[in-house]
C-alpha cells in the first residue's frame, strides 16, 4: 500500500525489518557477540583442538578411586595454542561414563613438557572427580577425560583429551 504522498506506511516499514533479519540469519551471517559471555568477535562452532595430558608428573598415570587432594590435568601450550589465550574459568571436565561436568578448583602456568611452551596446569579435586564422572567402577580400565572451554577473546572454543587409568583405592 502506497499513500498519497508516496511514503510507505509504518507496517510495511517493520514488515521488512523483520523480513531482512530473517534473510541474513538465513544466510548464516555470524553474530558479533558470544550469547553467553557478550564478548565482541565470532565463536567458531569447530573447537581448537589442544592436547591435554593427566598427570604429568607420575611415573604412572594412574587415579586411585579412594585417592584424596588434587589431581594434574595439563592443556599443553604449543605453537598454535597459547596457554594463556584459554580462559581458565570456562574449563570444565567431562567422562563419557555420564554427563555430568567437574570445574578445577584451581590452576596455573608452567612447562611441564619442557618444549618452550607453557602449559596450563588445572588443579581438579579428585574425589569430586571419581564421583561426579562414575569412574568408581572403571577399575584397571583407561578412562578418558576430556577438557571443553573457551578462548579469553571469545573467539572460539577449545577441547581436549587426556586419559589415565582408574586403580581401586586401597587404604
Amino acid at each position: 500500500m502506497v499513500s498519497s504522498k508516496g511514503s510507505i506506511p509504518v507496517f510495511c516499514k517493520i514488515l521488512l525489518v523483520l523480513i531482512t533479519g530473517c534473510i541474513i540469519i538465513a544466510a548464516g551471517i555470524p553474530a558479533t557477540a558470544d550469547s553467553e559471555t557478550g564478548v565482541e568477535g565470532t565463536v567458531s562452532d569447530d573447537p581448537v583442538v589442544v592436547d591435554v595430558t593427566v598427570n604429568p608428573d607420575r611415573s604412572a598415570n594412574c587415579l586411585k578411586t579412594m585417592e584424596m587432594g588434587a589431581v594434574k590435568i595439563v592443556v599443553l601450550g604449543s605453537p598454535d595454542i597459547d596457554a594463556r589465550a584459554i580462559d581458565p574459568e570456562s574449563l570444565t571436565v567431562s567422562s563419557e561414563k555420564n554427563d555430568a561436568t567437574v570445574y578445577p578448583s584451581g590452576f596455573y602456568y608452567e612447562d611441564l613438557s619442557e618444549d618452550g611452551f607453557e602449559d596450563l596446569v588445572l588443579e581438579v579435586n579428585c574425589h569430586e572427580l571419581v564421583v561426579k564422572l562414575g569412574l568408581r567402577n572403571c577399575f584397571c580400565n583407561t578412562v578418558p577425560l576430556t577438557i571443553n572451554g573457551a578462548l579469553k577473546d571469545g573467539s572460539g572454543l577449545i577441547k581436549g583429551t587426556g586419559t589415565t587409568v582408574i586403580l581401586p583405592g586401597l587404604r
